[in-house]
């Protein structure tokens, strides 16, 4: 029995990973509706393939959205340095941003600043920008080093996991 998929499922597989319906891709497959579904359904092979595609592009746009969030940070800082007309709408993108980054930390298993781990332990991660909050100090030249400092872990009792406070 042969262990490849044929250049039809193949099509049909491509088309799925890109998000098509099983009707999209069996029509740019040239195959009927219930062919295409009965290879998303039953047939093993298929399956097999389309799940290691399916995660294979989980992967590649994960990589796209850890590069996204190391940018929407910088964006933030620059914000936050040098505040523009435009900082509004910047600031909005980059909060999305690192929203979608952290529920695809959170789905792919990744520790995020501030998660709990399921031992009831969090890590702390707090950016010193070097930004002065007393009017009239100067803030730090573009491109100046900043401090990062992690805080230790520290137990958290379920109420605190939670959200709960007294």
């Amino acid at each position: 029995m042969s262990r490849s998929l044929t250049t039809h499922q193949r099509i049909a597989l491509a088309k799925l990973v890109e998000g098509a319906t099983i009707t999209e891709a069996a029509r740019a497959a040239g195959v009927k509706r219930p062919t295409c579904s009965a290879w998303v359904n039953r047939n093993g092979l298929f399956q097999e393939r389309l799940r290691e595609a399916q995660e294979r592009a989980l992967r590649h746009a994960g990589m796209k959205l850890a590069n996204a969030a190391s940018y929407a940070v910088d964006c933030l800082l620059d914000c936050m340095k040098a505040p523009s007309e435009h900082s509004h709408a910047k600031v909005a993108a980059a909060r999305t941003t690192l929203a979608a980054a952290s529920r695809y930390g959170a789905y792919a298993g990744i520790a995020m600043p501030g998660d709990t781990n399921g031992h009831g332990q969090t890590v702390n991660v707090q950016v010193n920008t070097g930004l002065s909050t007393v009017p009239g100090e100067d803030a730090p030249e573009r491109g100046e080093p900043l401090e990062v400092e992690a805080e230790e872990v520290h137990e958290v009792d379920e109420r605190e996991a939670q959200g709960v406070t007294q």
